[in-house]
């Protein structure tokens, strides 16, 4: 599961995402900062500005082994 904030998903392209969730699928800790490092500063009433960007990745536990 993976959550962002608007200042990641809204500052980068879906294929940009869609490649460093691949890149970094096996390391949680990796694609988080991954996310945050890509979003781009944006501007708004013509000054440069950077939104807050956060983001939660949350890999799910492993099945437990088959005991039957």
């Amino acid at each position: 599961m993976i959550l962002t904030s608007d200042g990641v998903h809204d500052q980068m392209d879906p294929t940009t995402l869609e490649n460093l969730v691949r890149a970094h699928q096996n390391d949680a800790q990796a694609l988080a900062e991954a996310l945050v490092d890509a979003a781009e500063d944006g501007v708004e009433d013509g000054q440069p500005y950077r939104d807050d960007a956060t983001t939660i990745v949350i890999r799910p536990l492993p099945a437990p082994p088959d005991t039957a």
